[in-house]
């Protein structure tokens, strides 16, 4: 490959909402009430599981073509500079108002 990329998914976990019905299965207690969380954190059994299966269904038709995948990393790889915009323009609408470059 001639270009390499790679893009750190940044808090990627907790871009995932937790289904509604599921939600209470997150339930922890403090002095200050219970709480649940609406979003993925890191630490529930599962959560490198879930990314994954979400990474997979966003990035299906260019993972290990011109994408690879790996816990909250992502490696552009193309053997021209066209090719790698296209990896970037797919990236970037995929994140949309959440990419920092």
């Amino acid at each position: 490959y001639e270009i390499l990329s790679l893009m750190d998914g940044f808090s990627c976990y907790n871009q995932i909402k937790i289904a509604d019905e599921d939600q209470h299965k997150t339930a922890f207690t403090t002095p200050w009430g219970t709480f649940c969380y609406q979003i993925m954190p890191f630490g529930l059994k599962n959560v490198g599981e879930t990314y994954q299966r979400v990474m997979i269904v966003i990035f299906h038709y260019i993972i290990h073509d011109i994408m690879e995948d790996y816990v909250d990393d992502i490696l552009g790889k193309s053997k021209t500079r066209e090719d790698h915009s296209i990896f970037y323009d797919v990236s970037l609408i995929a994140c949309g108002k959440k990419c920092v470059l």
